[in-house]
């Protein structure tokens, strides 16, 4: 064995991290097969054989499948960052395409987190003599934790060939990820004199004039924030600086409370931070107020928050617990972050006024994000003579001259020594996966088939299968009516009758009522196939409105053609000067989300999606990737909510509905807590993806699609997977934001202020939690429990330490 062996297992024994924990640039070890003494961790040496001429190699035949490789278990001594595996070998093989490939197997306590291969026949073009090869692994984060065995090993499944190895050479690298922070380093220090604004019992409020510092400490003068800037990025403007420092202006009372005033101005802003602090609160109240000066596309304003205890620990926006030494950075949209290693020192909590905070785990700077393009995504088809797929980004908000911009949020001083993690899913699940369907190409015995199992059957009560008896709803998109009579003819011979909607198909209407009385919803896809008229989506709104209480809309047939559904969202249905203009006949008639279809367009994540699991990004590679699930347009939509899908669920047939949604990528998106929108068309009748079948002259749901709901229907049993439409995700999603979370020196109190029940208000946390009287549902999961109870309008519950 090589020398290289010995050091991999000196760094891996020995390799302990600094408070700032860091991956090494490489990791390598190899071996030549040359001594016959075992070596930990090699697999299968005793496949080794001498060569005619003195040489050894490590030999795979009809006898022997699995060839060179090696195991170990992922140590405490290097952090769980993702990385790529290089896997270089020297082959001989007696045939051609021996068909020998690298598999990747890791494992915990006996259950296979991940299983891949790479074959390597095509770069075994000659037989008889070596050859160097070489293959690649990419491994997230999540699967390399303390205890995870991984296996990387040789294996030739049809044994057809003699293949020989004579070196094997593998090496770790990180995996080069991209940065969502601004580049550039923030001053935080000065030697200048300083000077005391606010002195209260938790902390006290100081500057540096000279050195454009503004400081919080301790009343002992141990550091909290080194600093506070102003960052102001817009499109197009490099001259204005990017870093402003905050002048202060002056400091009134009212009713004891200091209101500390600073600013920073230029040309094209006139921006102003104020700091409300108290003597009787151990918490400082922030608030940004920007004046626009100049018609201003923005990129990003954010406060810059230089902070001295350590980060040591972050929940992200959908209740994912982080820990320093998970990753370089993280966004953690309205998450929380609390600071300081033995002691809690400083918490930042769960903003509801605040677009979304970015924290660097690496320099301990936390970003308040008051707007942030890449929180509020979103695309343009502009109106042209002909479609061509011309889009622009309109992800920015656009200010006039004197709006303004305002942002809210506090740092709290005083705080017990636990920090719950908010859950966005209630009593306690796990994960989510919400069902979505596009209308495109519909037909009634499809739905029929899906729905219900079988297309003779029309009452749901005897359905066997399908999405009914499984108990699972979806969001269904219809179209209103079909002006242009548009038939399936051309999709499919077998549906020769013109597409389904609810004003033109007979019984098409009934099975929506039905639906929604098993708790689908209800959803319009555009009036008709092609572009409407006002009066045509007032029409079709106005019906949904009374049928079905519609508050969903999903956009189709987006282009740029003045046929392409240009009331859509994506075209110009946000233009008040266009024909096309549909946001105020969606405010009229109840229309609160639509879908928003820039991530599935833009592929922006696509290099971070991994071995076809559910979502891109890939949450497990790491928690830096700016991804909301839903979101609102600071600027462009009103009070209109965004949701998203990042792929259209689309297996090649019924044969991969195992591989898609069995248990391995369901357990999966379990444990990384995810949320998955699916973008589906069940009853396309031109479908190939094996949503259903033609089975003795009948339709009826595909057998193994059928049992992948059916395994959904049990993991919601489970309490693993929760199964809502879209309008109970995002009605969700709005009543949490109501329920205010303040830390005390003893808990956590949280009041709902908002006017509806907030039922299963869900915390996750490794300690033991204790509400009083509060009846509390708990659940094990993972290292810790979910804590769940319900919050009616104006009720406060206290949670403590049991």
């Amino acid at each position: 064995m090589r020398g290289q062996l010995l050091f991999f297992f000196l760094l891996l024994i020995g390799y302990r991290m600094s408070a700032q924990t860091t991956f090494p640039d490489t990791i390598r070890w190899s071996a030549d097969f040359s001594s016959q003494q075992a070596a930990a961790g090699w697999m299968n040496l005793d496949q080794r054989q001498a060569l005619p001429n003195g040489d050894i190699v490590l030999v795979t035949d009809s006898t022997h499948p699995y060839g060179a490789g090696y195991s170990w278990t992922w140590p405490d001594s290097l952090p769980s960052r993702s990385v790529l595996l290089h896997c270089e070998a020297k082959l001989r093989s007696s045939t051609l395409n021996p068909g020998i490939q690298w598999v990747l197997s890791i494992e915990e306590q006996g259950q296979t987190l991940l299983w891949d291969g790479r074959d390597l026949s095509n770069q075994l073009g000659k037989q008889d003599e070596f050859i160097n090869t070489n293959v690649g692994f990419k491994l997230p984060a999540n699967f390399l934790r303390r205890g995870t065995t991984i296996k990387v090993y040789l294996y030739q499944p049809d044994r057809r060939s003699r293949v020989e190895t004579s070196g094997v050479t593998f090496s770790l690298c990180r995996w080069g990820l991209p940065s969502f922070l601004p580049p550039g380093s923030p001053q935080s220090d000065s030697r200048s004199a300083e000077q005391e604004l606010f002195l209260g019992t938790d902390y006290a409020v100081r500057i540096q004039p000279a050195g454009g510092i503004l400081r919080v400490d301790r009343p002992d003068g141990q550091r909290l924030i080194r600093n506070v800037l102003l960052y102001t990025e817009a499109k197009g403007d490099s001259i204005t600086p990017r870093f402003s420092t905050l002048e202060f202006q002056r400091d009134s009372v009212a009713q004891g409370v200091h209101h500390l005033l600073f600013r920073s101005a230029n040309e094209r802003f006139n921006t102003t931070i104020t700091l409300a602090t108290d003597e009787k609160a151990a918490a400082i109240r922030w608030s940004l107020n920007t004046e626009w000066l100049q018609p201003t596309e923005l990129v990003r304003q954010a406060i810059v928050m230089l902070v001295q205890p350590a980060a040591s620990q972050a929940v992200d926006v959908v209740g994912r617990m982080l820990r320093a030494g998970d990753d370089e950075e993280s966004w953690l949209g309205r998450g929380a972050v609390s600071f300081g290693d033995s002691v809690p020192e400083m918490i930042v909590s769960y903003p509801d006024q605040l677009s979304s905070l970015q924290l660097d785990w690496a320099s301990n700077t936390l970003w308040l994000n008051a707007d942030w393009s890449m929180d509020h995504p979103l695309l343009h088809w502009p109106k042209e003579k002909k479609s061509r797929n011309h889009r622009l980004d309109r992800s920015c908000s656009v200010y006039k001259v004197h709006e303004r911009l305002e942002a809210r949020w506090q740092t709290y001083f005083r705080m017990p020594s636990f920090l719950p993690a908010l859950q966005d899913r209630p009593f306690g699940y796990d994960a989510t996966f919400i069902w979505t369907e596009h209308a495109d190409y519909s037909d009634l015995k499809l739905q029929r088939a899906v729905m219900f199992g079988h297309d003779s059957i029309s009452d749901p009560s005897t359905a066997k299968k399908g999405f009914v008896a499984r108990g699972i709803p979806m969001t269904k998109s219809v179209f209103y009516n079909n002006p242009d009579r548009v038939t399936n003819r051309k999709r499919h011979a077998a549906f020769p009758g013109t597409i389904a909607t609810m004003r033109e198909t007979p019984g098409f209407e009934a099975l929506m009522q039905t639906l929604e009385e098993s708790r689908s919803e209800i959803a319009l896809h555009t009036p008709e196939q092609f572009t409407s008229n006002r009066k045509q989506l007032d029409v079709a709104l106005q019906y949904m409105r009374s049928r079905f209480n519609t508050t969903t809309w999903i956009d189709h047939g987006y282009d740029n053609a003045p046929t392409s559904n240009r009331e859509d969202l994506v075209c110009d249905g946000l233009d008040s000067l266009s024909d096309g203009y549909a946001l105020d006949t969606w405010l009229r008639y109840g229309i609160t989300s639509v879908w928003n279809c820039f991530y599935e367009d833009t592929n922006v994540f696509l290099p971070y999606s991994f071995d076809s699991r559910l979502d891109a990004p890939y949450s497990g590679i790491s928690g830096r990737f700016p991804a909301p699930v839903w979101w609102s347009h600071p600027t462009r939509s009103k009070s209109i909510l965004h949701w998203r899908t990042t792929t259209t669920l689309d297996p090649t047939d019924g044969s991969m509905w195992s591989y898609y949604l069995g248990e391995q990528r369901l357990d999966d998106l379990v444990r990384r807590r995810g949320t998955y929108i699916a973008h589906c068309y069940p009853a396309r009748v031109d479908s190939t993806n094996g949503f259903y079948r033609l089975n003795g002259g009948h339709w009826e749901i595909e057998p193994a699609f059928d049992d992948a709901l059916a395994l959904q229907a049990r993991y919601r049993e489970e309490h693993k997977l929760w199964l809502p439409v879209v309008r109970e995700y995002l009605s969700y999603q709005q009543r949490i934001r109501e329920v205010k979370m303040v830390p005390t020196e003893d808990g956590w109190r949280y009041s709902n202020s908002g006017h509806q029940p907030v039922q299963g208000f869900t915390l996750y946390s490794e300690h033991l939690l204790d509400a009083g009287s509060k009846a509390m549902q708990i659940r094990s999961s993972g290292s810790g429990h979910y804590y769940s109870f319900n919050l009616d309008p104006g009720e406060t519950v206290f949670i403590k330490l049991k």
